[in-house]
């Protein structure tokens, strides 16, 4: 009998701090506090808005207190069921919104979109004005010591946008939950990822430029992440797409390993730079390619996989080279193969590295746009006027507009049809071309 009563006095006692537990977890839980509104702009004939405040809670690093962001139909019942959840860069802030993906596709498509700060790294904080922000504990104004990062902050947000009262009068009833990330923020949801508490968070994920542990990334991030890069299960369908320039500055060919998995995609698109520019220093013209369309796409396919179960393009791979071989671009091996042009052959090509248009280098190894970040831009190296590769005569490979225009044409159909662009972006690239100089009479005597 007395075994007994100190039995039943021990699960008293354990049930007590269980339910303790529970209720100090869900005291520190992440809430929405300070909120204010403000109309953002009217798409489809739906109003959106945007709603901005404080993300405040406690993770095991510490407490935290952030700028978040969400747009969403004034209406919340107008919208599709679907939110995306972004990562800020630390450059371009939520770039999926902002930039890439683009307020018309997300909104038009009655998509949510939420963004929440998680570093003080310029726009990680998503709003650098916030003298207030706390992270881990520690006081987080912009790019101040001790650098403070906490990813658990990203999935306290993705939980609350389903759970918390305020978000649910903000968003509805939220059906699905998307995660996208460029470049850094991408690296901020790997995180997440190998980290507990992930599996279930997302419906997809979308990953644009995704390095896989740069040399230059955080010590502190890349001892969060395993050495070699392997498919999760139960984090839902996951999306890659990779600049050919992020083979050569990271260790993004690990990548490849998810292609045995059936939830994962890997699209690689030949001759891109990690980071599209175009401006011309000195002689030299950086690499504009941008991937951004691929992207776009990619995004469009992976919602249909979702929510219709429709198949995206099967994964496609630039073409492998000899390990051994000496790259005639880098002079050292690099595992890709090479047309004519010196560009990369397989994988997702735009019309102008399809036809030789120009040859792209997709990193200048030993350029730093920033500090410490060397090789995210490429080389552009003009070709319109220069003879067809392998011929002996000296006329230009584009001595003819129009037909330099259908076969931009050509290829952007194709990528279209394939779905690797959409039909605006493929008109786009055809109009592009349209009003280039390419072959019009006299261009190439003007330049030599």
């Amino acid at each position: 009998m007395e075994t007994q009563k100190r039995m039943t006095g021990r699960l008293a006692r354990w049930t007590a701090v269980l339910a303790a537990l529970a209720a100090w977890s869900h005291a520190v839980a992440g809430t929405f506090v300070e909120t204010t509104s403000a109309h953002y702009g009217n798409f489809q004939g739906i109003d959106y808005v945007r709603h901005s405040g404080r993300f405040v809670g406690q993770t095991a690093r510490g407490p935290y207190r952030v700028p978040f962001e969400i747009v969403a139909p004034a209406s919340p019942e107008q919208g599709n069921g679907t939110v995306v959840i972004e990562p800020p860069h630390f450059l371009f802030g939520p770039s999926a919104r902002d930039i890439v993906l683009g307020p018309d596709l997300l909104f038009d498509g009655r998509f949510s979109h939420a963004s929440v700060g998680f570093a003080n790294q310029g726009l990680n904080l998503l709003d650098p004005t916030a003298a207030d922000a706390v992270i881990a504990g520690f006081p987080a104004p912009v790019n101040a010591p001790p650098f403070p990062r906490d990813v658990e902050i990203l999935r306290q947000f993705a939980e609350a946008l389903v759970e918390d009262p305020v978000a649910v009068a903000m968003l509805g009833r939220v059906e699905r939950r998307y995660a996208y990330g460029l470049s850094q923020s991408a690296e901020a949801l790997y995180e997440l990822f190998y980290g507990p508490g992930a599996a279930g968070l997302f419906d997809l994920t979308l990953l644009n430029v995704p390095l896989w542990r740069p040399a230059f990334a955080r010590p502190d991030v890349l001892a969060a992440l395993p050495a070699t890069f392997t498919p999760l299960a139960d984090i839902g369908k996951v999306m890659f797409v990779s600049a050919e320039g992020d083979l050569l500055i990271s260790q993004s060919l690990q990548l490849r390993n998810a292609m045995s998995h059936p939830d994962y995609r890997v699209y690689e698109v030949a001759g891109a730079p990690h980071l599209p520019q175009d401006v011309v220093i000195g002689e030299v013209r950086t690499n504009p390619l941008d991937i951004a369309p691929v992207v776009r796409a990619a995004f469009v396919a992976g919602d249909r996989w979702v929510t219709s179960n429709a198949l995206p393009p099967a994964s496609r791979l630039l073409d492998a080279a000899d390990p051994n071989e000496i790259d005639p671009v880098y002079w050292a091996p690099t595992g890709i193969a090479r047309d004519a042009n010196l560009n990369a052959l397989g994988g997702v090509r735009f019309p102008d590295v399809e036809s030789g248009r120009a040859l792209h280098i997709a990193s200048a190894l030993d350029v730093e746009v920033l500090p410490g970040l060397p090789g995210l831009i490429g080389l552009f190296f003009d070709l319109a006027c220069a003879p067809a590769p392998g011929t002996a005569s000296l006329t230009p490979r584009f001595s003819n507009h129009g037909k330099y225009v259908g076969w931009v044409a050509r290829q952007a159909r194709k990528l279209a049809r394939q779905g690797f662009l959409l039909q605006e972006d493929a008109n786009a690239l055809i109009n592009a071309a349209a009003k280039s100089d390419v072959g019009q009479p006299g261009t190439c005597s003007a330049q030599q």
